[in-house]
């Protein structure tokens, strides 16, 4: 059985950022993820000619700071998201009337893509060091430490940090001895970033919309396309329009048919040039198992976000909880990833330094 001083579970941002702070104190490491990818809902889609697109997390506020030390840390540029001349607005009518977005930040952007930086971060992690394509079954306090039973292998740490959203290891994951009942009741009724959402992107040759000055921003109560933004670097390249669906046209439709729908609806803001794509992806979180619990109850966005019942470690202080949704700031957010991986390090260092005393 393979033991390691911190068994972390999941390799989002994190996942990622505990098991980095952890090797720089010293401590032997394992990650384990269900996905064939490391990222989690960072999740940026990139093509042979190296043009991305944003299938998950993609802005970040001015108050983000931890984020934003980060991305400084590892020289990364980063910009405000386009909003520069016509934007337009969907009514009922099936008309579309063009406004003007304030000259406020409706936040910032990594130049190259959200998953820049979760491949900076993968860089430190060896390849014994994380187990992808490995669902977590069983999580049970042995006394001396805790094991992490998958399909494939059991392995033990000293500590567990459980770093998956809590709707998902409250429903998937057994924990022996059982978890306090109110502490799985509020994680089966906490919101999960994303879950609810669908995303897609369209390429292009160029920018035209910008040539027109057009902002690329759509928004429509009505569908299929809710929020469309311009999802070019700053100087214009990656020609791309990416944002949110209505995840009701997921609902008996092809995805030819579904591209169909989004086209018909582009050509009606930007005219004939929104026909010359070179590609079209889509991602409906609804749909994804490591994110999205089927037939679950319906919530209110951030709902239970940051509880102060996450705080409090399990089994003795060998257990603990972190993930952007647990985190006591900025919850449901890249920043609050950060934060909460920050605190779970903290508090296995603060255990092992009362055990040593």
């Amino acid at each position: 059985m393979t033991k390691v001083d911190a068994i972390i579970i999941g390799a989002g941002l994190s996942g990622l950022l505990t098991a980095i702070k952890l090797k720089e104190e010293g401590y032997s490491i394992l990650i384990i993820e269900a996905k064939d990818r490391v990222g989690g809902r960072i999740n940026t889609l990139k093509r042979a000619d190296d043009t991305y697109s944003e299938m998950g997390a993609t802005w970040f506020a001015n108050e983000h700071h931890e984020l934003k030390k980060l991305l400084e840390e590892y020289d990364m540029k980063t910009f405000e998201q386009y909003i520069s001349g016509t934007s337009f607005f969907h009514h009922p009518n099936n008309t579309f009337e063009g406004f003007v977005v304030p000259s406020l930040s409706m936040g910032n952007r990594i130049q190259n893509g959200t998953s820049s930086i979760i491949n900076a971060l993968y860089q430190q992690i060896e390849e014994k060091e994380i187990n992808l394509n490995s669902s977590v079954n069983e999580i049970k306090d042995s006394g001396n430490g805790i094991e992490v039973i998958t399909d494939e292998a059991t392995f033990l740490g000293s500590h567990v940090v459980i770093t998956i959203p809590p709707q998902i290891w409250s429903n998937n994951i057994t924990f022996v001895p059982q978890l306090p009942t109110e502490l799985i009741s509020i994680a089966q009724n906490t919101h999960t970033w994303m879950s609810n959402s669908a995303k897609i992107s369209v390429s292009y040759k160029t920018s035209f919309w910008r040539e027109r000055d057009l902002s690329g921003v759509v928004f429509s109560n009505f569908g299929p396309i809710t929020e469309l933004y311009d999802h070019c670097n700053l100087d214009g390249s990656n020609a791309v329009l990416s944002g949110f669906v209505h995840p009701s046209i997921f609902n008996n439709t092809t995805f030819l048919e579904r591209k169909l729908m989004l086209i018909n609806m582009l050509e009606k803001v930007f005219g004939s040039q929104a026909r010359e794509y070179d590609e079209i992806n889509e991602y409906h979180w609804a749909e994804d198992e490591q994110i999205s619990v089927k037939n679950a109850t319906s919530m209110v966005p951030h709902q239970n976000n940051g509880h102060f019942i996450f705080r409090e470690t399990q089994y003795g202080g060998k257990l603990v909880i972190a993930g952007t949704e647990t985190s006591r700031q900025s919850a449901g957010y890249m920043e609050g990833a950060m934060i909460s991986a920050k605190d779970a390090v903290k508090k296995i260092i603060q255990k092992v330094s009362l055990n040593e005393l």
